[in-house]
Parts: C-alpha cells; sequence; structure tokens
C-alpha cells in the first residue's frame, strides 16, 4: 500500500495456471483476507474498484481509468513479473501487499535547472522524475506534442513566452531568481512541479590591457584596454616605482618612492575595446624628459568599478622629434 492505508482495492488471487483462486476487497484500514485457499503458489493482484459514479463516467470517457495502477506482489506491474505467494491450506500468509502508485502524474523528483547565472547564458531544465498510468503518453484531446510542458517563473511569475525547456537570461532577470515549472500530462490527468530557483548574479566586469609600448606626445599617451562580461569604467594610472638605497650606520636602507607618471579614466560597454588618453603628470614630464635618451619600464594599473584591478609592465619614451 501507500504510506496510508487503502480502501476499494480489489485483491485476487491467481493459482500457478493462471487460474481464478479467491478475491477479496481491502477495508478502511487497508486490510484484506482471502479465504479457502488450497495449499498451493499464487501470484496476488491489486487492482482499484470503480464506484458506480466512476462508471457512469467512463461512459462518455476515451478511457476508463482507475485511480490506482493495478500492481502485484510485490511492487511488480504485470502477472509475469509478480513474486509468488506460498500458501498453506489452513496456515495464515500475512504481509502480501503492495504500494499502489496513482494514475495521475506523480512527482518523484523535482526538475532542475542548469546554467551559469549570467546575462546571456542559456540555462535548461530538466522534467524530473515522474509516475502515472501509463508512463505519461500524452491525454487525449491534450493541446501538447509532449508528455511535459515548461515555464519559466522569474520571482515566481510566469515570463511571457519563456515556455521551453531552455531561457536565456537577460539584463532585466539579474539580482532575481528563475525557476522552471514542469506539468506533467497523461490520460488521467496532469501535475506540476517546480525546480529550485537559480538566483541571477550581476556579472563582473573584467579588463584587459592590450599595449605594451606607450609613446608620449604633447602631455598625453595612450592605452588600449578590452572589457568582458559586463560594462566596465574606472581610472588608469602609470606608476613607476624608484628604489634608492643609503647607508645608515652599519646597514643599508632601502627606500620606495611610486612616482605616478599619467593618469586618466574610461568607460567601454561590455564586449568592447578602446582606447584610453592618459595624461601626463607634472612628474611624468620631468621623469620622462630626463630619460628622453631610454624608455622608462613602469607599470600601468587599470581599476574597474566591481571588478578586479589588473596591471601590466610597459615601455614608456618621449616620441621621437622630427
Amino acid at each position: 500500500m501507500t504510506h496510508g492505508a487503502l480502501e476499494k482495492i480489489d485483491v485476487y488471487a491467481f493459482n500457478s495456471n493462471g487460474g481464478y483462486g479467491g478475491f477479496a476487497v481491502t477495508n478502511a484500514s487497508g486490510e484484506y483476507t482471502i479465504t479457502g485457499l488450497p495449499t498451493g503458489s499464487y501470484k496476488v493482484e491489486f487492482s482499484w474498484e470503480f464506484s458506480e459514479a466512476e462508471y457512469k463516467e467512463c461512459e462518455s470517457a476515451p478511457r476508463c481509468i482507475p485511480k490506482y495502477i493495478t500492481q502485484y506482489f510485490s511492487d511488480q506491474t504485470s502477472e509475469a513479473t509478480a513474486n509468488p505467494v506460498g500458501v498453506a491450506q489452513g496456515a495464515t500468509s500475512a504481509g502480501i501487499n503492495a504500494a499502489m502508485v496513482p494514475s495521475v502524474p506523480v512527482n518523484t523528483a523535482l526538475p532542475a535547472v542548469s546554467g551559469s547565472p549570467t546575462v546571456g547564458s542559456p540555462l535548461s531544465c530538466t522534467s524530473g522524475s515522474w509516475t502515472g498510468e501509463p508512463e505519461l503518453p500524452l491525454a487525449t484531446g491534450w493541446p501538447l506534442t509532449s508528455a511535459f510542458g515548461y515555464q519559466w517563473l522569474l520571482e515566481g511569475t510566469p515570463i511571457a513566452g519563456a515556455t521551453s525547456d531552455t531561457f536565456v537570461i537577460q539584463a532585466a532577470d539579474v539580482g532575481h531568481n528563475l525557476a522552471c515549472a514542469v506539468t506533467a500530462t497523461n490520460d488521467a490527468g496532469h501535475a506540476s512541479a517546480t525546480s529550485a530557483s537559480f538566483a541571477v548574479v550581476t556579472p563582473i566586469p573584467v579588463v584587459k590591457i592590450a599595449s605594451s609600448v606607450l609613446i608620449a606626445f604633447k602631455g598625453s599617451m595612450k592605452l588600449k584596454i578590452s572589457c568582458a562580461t559586463a560594462a566596465c569604467a574606472g581610472s588608469v594610472k602609470v606608476i613607476e616605482t624608484i628604489v634608492t638605497k643609503h647607508r645608515k650606520g652599519s646597514r643599508t636602507v632601502v627606500r620606495r618612492v611610486k612616482l605616478v607618471l599619467a593618469t586618466g579614466s574610461y568607460s567601454l560597454a561590455s564586449g568592447k575595446s578602446g582606447m584610453v588618453t592618459l595624461r601626463l603628470t607634472g612628474a611624468g614630464k620631468q621623469k620622462l624628459t630626463r630619460a628622453s635618451h631610454h624608455h622608462l619600464a613602469p607599470k600601468v594599473t587599470v581599476a574597474v568599478a566591481g571588478g578586479k584591478q589588473v596591471e601590466k609592465t610597459v615601455q614608456v619614451s618621449l616620441a621621437t622629434k622630427r
């Protein structure tokens, strides 16, 4: 039986030759007794007993579907696979039962959503696991082309037109929860189950430095950067670290001073690249003038709002005069 007792279940005992041996109907406690069975081996069938009202409904229905799928001892779906029950005349064979399975769809494992939780990423929804009779074929007249229907939900509200097993995350979904509801349908009816929610996260911008050589001309220079996954905005600095050493008594003192040569700011759309104009600082102009006959090797640091700062060592020099 199911977790609770079921009444109105017809119980038949068939002998080893397939002949009828005995019959009983379960009571409100799910109990039954088949009496008068001769010693032998039997297969026991459990099936739903239709009421008069149900038989009347069947007269106008394409199929007469029982409330529960016919089962055999123990938890088998056909007489061929049923486990035989040994009976000795005058003795009681106890504990002969079955877990009845409803004919309508019943979800046994929720649908699941998979994919990357970022804008533009495709999500997939599994149908989950279901029981039902007979294995979820299409119901007569039901307007579906498969036994499963899908509906994507945003914060529990259906998304218009999102009725396939896949969905592409939109910008408006960021910061919200998505879920997938699956409706299973068979001749006995239909039922729905919803996946766990899937949080769409704010994409993290990723910036990259493309330039390796910077040429200063008339107080500025150009740096090429690229942006990915989300819009990028932030600041750029060109910094040279100057290391000096001097003796102090018996020890050497090392001093590192960071000199900002140029600065700038930028804003780029996701997937785009562009040139950032960097303005030389006063210190930067002096440093480049003094080093006019050789390259400097400072670091470029690019900060991006909401993302990770990146650094790259570059060569910097003044433009050659012509």
